[in-house]
């Protein structure tokens, strides 16, 4: 199963595989998404999503202030179980949203915590599960069961062929580009709940 849309994907380069700090560049220079950390209170952890709209020409830097204009924020809270996590959707002055009610276990009766759905700002519900297809860490399907974006995270068994690239690619079609910073913040907070084993 591959993307379904017809136009060229958004093929977003993964500079660093890290969840906390990465640029994702997009091969043709139609989207730039930077994920940061964002120092509110100690101990909590926060995460800020800048959409910068084109490639990044310079070292991963923290934009200046917590002001400055990020497209989403993820904070996970205090509790290592999310409960205090939220996420808020459209910038500052934002949608907020518990976690718990943004992304939830497909299955209410105890189904696996690595497929989960949204409801994105679109009004569309989209579902993101890990490796159920060949080359895709993570992959997410509307309620068609098409992909509209996976991420494909490099084995660090695998030799590096070409140094400019880090071998970690999200890919989303085209079609779903409005959509890329919510799909971009469910794919963090996914790897997180993987991590974390939550």
């Amino acid at each position: 199963m591959s993307l379904h849309g017809l136009g060229v994907p958004y093929t977003l380069e993964d500079t660093t595989g890290h969840l906390t700090t990465s640029d994702y560049n997009d091969t043709y220079d139609r989207m730039f998404l930077r994920v940061v950390p964002a120092m509110i209170a100690p101990n909590r952890p926060v995460l800020l999503i800048y959409d910068r709209g084109h490639r990044s020409r310079s070292p991963l830097t923290v934009p200046t202030g917590i002001e400055a204009s990020w497209s989403s924020m993820i904070d996970l809270g205090t509790k290592k179980d999310l409960s205090e996590a939220y996420v808020v959707l459209g910038g500052p002055g934002g949608t907020v949203i518990p976690l718990k009610n943004y992304l939830k276990k497909v299955s209410k009766f105890g189904g696996s915590s690595l497929y989960r759905k949204f409801q994105a700002l679109d009004s569309n519900e989209y579902r993101w599960q890990k490796c159920i297809l060949p080359g895709q860490t993570w992959t997410c399907t509307n309620i068609f069961n098409q992909v509209v974006a996976h991420f494909d995270l490099k084995d660090p068994s695998e030799p590096i062929y070409d140094k400019m690239s880090s071998g970690n690619f999200f890919i989303i079609d085209e079609a779903y580009g409005q959509v890329a910073v919510e799909l971009l913040a469910t794919l963090i907070l996914m790897r997180h709940i993987d991590q974390n084993k939550l």
